[in-house]
């Protein structure tokens, strides 16, 4: 959270799945309440995850679409494609990402 600080930043990719702690909901929330980063572009990135995670889908991605995440992506192998493709489709629908 520290990092936002005053930077520009563009597009924010965030693993759902923190393994040194924390919580997705509580930077998402941060993100969205901090004037410099309220409306960039916020996906949720989920690899590999576990057969826990995975009861818990649909409830994360609910969650995470309410609270303003842009995106939820969920992948047990990382497809390159795929993922660009997501990426794409963000900075389609958020024309600030292409006008600078």
């Amino acid at each position: 959270m520290n990092f936002l600080g005053n930077r520009r930043i563009d597009l924010i990719i965030f693993d759902v799945h923190l393994e040194n702690g924390g919580s997705v909901f509580e930077f998402l929330s941060v993100t969205r309440s901090n004037s410099k980063t309220s409306r960039t572009p916020f996906v949720l990135f989920s690899f590999k995850p576990s057969p826990k995670a995975r009861y818990l889908a649909v409830l994360v991605r609910t969650s995470a679409l309410l609270l303003g995440a842009s995106d939820y992506v969920e992948m047990d192998e990382f497809d390159w494609a795929k993922f660009q493709e997501c990426i794409n489709r963000i900075v389609e629908l958020h024309p600030v990402l292409t006008d600078s």
